[in-house]
């Protein structure tokens, strides 16, 4: 798994392992967004844990996976945010970084209903990553591939 950390930004990537009931990106990504909302305060080395809101998590995603995030008149959103007790909103206003027809998923609410959301979230959105039912295709053009250079 690779971990880059920016100034205020994280990107996480590895590979998946369809058979996992985690993933290693989605193990990475709530590993790294609870580090960030449990973050210490710096004197004591305690966690601070605040009742209140915390400010906003913002997942960058492509537009496509944000239209399947959305769901069918707002129904898959609407169950996350109601699992989740956060408000989840899709913003266009991307930042600089990200490319034409991508989306920013913003979630906002309790520490601990923010975090239930981005796991809500990534484990949704990990379904529509690839296409499986291509797999056995891709696998036997590449094993293929490797046979003839031998």
């Amino acid at each position: 798994m690779n971990v880059v950390v920016l100034p205020l930004k994280v990107m996480i990537s590895a590979k998946d392992e369809p058979d996992a009931l985690v993933s290693p990106a989605i193990d990475g990504l709530l590993r790294v967004h609870k580090r960030i909302t449990d973050s210490s305060d710096g004197e004591s080395g305690q966690p601070q844990r605040s009742a209140g809101n915390i400010g906003p998590t913002r997942l960058l995603v492509p537009a496509s996976q944000a239209g399947s995030l959305i769901g069918k008149q707002g129904a898959t959103i609407k169950s996350i945010q109601d699992s989740s007790k956060s408000a989840i909103r899709i913003v266009e206003n991307v930042p600089p970084v990200a490319l034409n027809d991508d989306r920013v998923v913003e979630i906002q609410g309790e520490p601990l209903g923010v975090h239930k959301a981005v796991e809500l979230i990534a484990s949704h959105l990990r379904k529509f990553l690839v296409d499986r039912s291509v797999l056995p295709l891709f696998e036997t053009h590449v094993r293929g591939i490797l046979y003839s250079c031998q």
